[in-house]
């Protein structure tokens, strides 16, 4: 097929789209190693639900992220990503399969985070198809969380909150999701988190510290519910001082996959990056004629 199109000099990704929905099944699912195989257009909701009935999760994840599928979360603007604790960001995708403009397959498999060596799945996590299409993945799974909380806090200004949440995050804080917006003069925050039973009481003591730190108040009732009418589903990932910027333009921002240096926010129009356009670009043959070059006996696990 691609040879076929090559020939009437048609392009993939423009005069053709290949749609892997229906590239459909899963593989093994490890409960010890937490890893569970899957192809690339099973729904995301389907992963997660088969994860959690062995006491696993794919984390928190944006209401946008969730319903995708494999294959565009991984290949998209998403990339795979998803917060994880001390406020960073970790890929999803431990090894994958995926074929090559030229129908080259190209499969690596799963190793320890402290391997040597180049890591070449990184030429398809969020490339857009540029270096070929995802066939199927390894995925992490976490810990199911066995308890959840919601706190709602006011500080003074966006500094303040800033200090608040940053530190919460690099203080080892499970936070999963916040919501941002000004009342009454003041800045809030009403951040949700999830864990065992433990870890929930550890992250209250830590958010306390922190609150008393940058003076901020405790907020119950009414006045921990966010006013005003919801902002556009268009997710963005932003820097947490631009989220401050949108919530200063008289915006409510619900915010995901919180991490030190970035947020996923919903509510915001202007600042950041949309996540929510197309999730692949035509794919390239350059990186094919990378693979097809190298020598098999220099690349770790051996060319594509």
């Amino acid at each position: 097929m691609l040879r076929a199109l090559e020939a009437r000099n048609l392009q993939w990704g423009t005069d053709l789209r290949l749609s892997t929905e229906a590239l459909r099944g899963f593989g093994p699912l490890e409960v010890r190693s937490a890893t569970f195989t899957v192809s690339a257009g099973e729904p995301l909701e389907d992963v997660e639900g088969r994860a959690q009935r062995a006491g696993l999760s794919l984390g928190a994840l944006s209401p946008g992220a969730r319903g995708l599928r494999v294959g565009d979360f991984l290949e998209g603007p998403y990339a795979g990503l998803r917060g994880v604790l001390n406020g960073r960001l970790e890929s999803t995708c431990l090894a994958l399969t995926a074929l090559l403009a030229d129908g080259t397959v190209y499969r690596s498999r799963p190793s320890p985070r402290s391997a040597a060596g180049p890591d070449l799945d990184g030429l398809f996590l969020g490339a857009g198809r540029r270096a070929g299409v995802l066939l199927s993945a390894t995925l992490r799974l976490l810990p199911l969380a066995q308890e959840s909380s919601a706190v709602t806090y006011s500080f003074e200004d966006s500094a303040h909150l800033l200090r608040f949440a940053v530190n919460a995050l690099q203080a080892g804080c499970a936070l999963t999701g916040a919501t941002l917006w000004r009342a009454g003069g003041r800045w809030v925050l009403a951040l949700t988190f999830a864990g065992t039973a433990g870890a929930v009481a550890r992250d209250l003591g830590t958010l306390a510290i922190g609150l008393k730190r940058e003076g901020g108040a405790a907020l119950t009732g009414e006045a921990a519910t966010a006013s005003g009418a919801p902002g556009p589903e268009d997710e963005r990932e932003l820097r947490w001082t631009d989220a401050c910027a949108e919530v200063d333009a008289g915006r409510t921002v619900q915010l995901y996959r919180l991490a030190v240096d970035s947020v996923i926010a919903r509510g915001a129009v202007s600042r950041g990056v949309s996540l929510s356009g197309p999730s692949t670009a035509p794919v390239s043959s350059l990186w094919s004629a990378i693979f097809a070059a190298a020598a098999p006996g220099r690349v770790p696990k051996g060319a594509p």
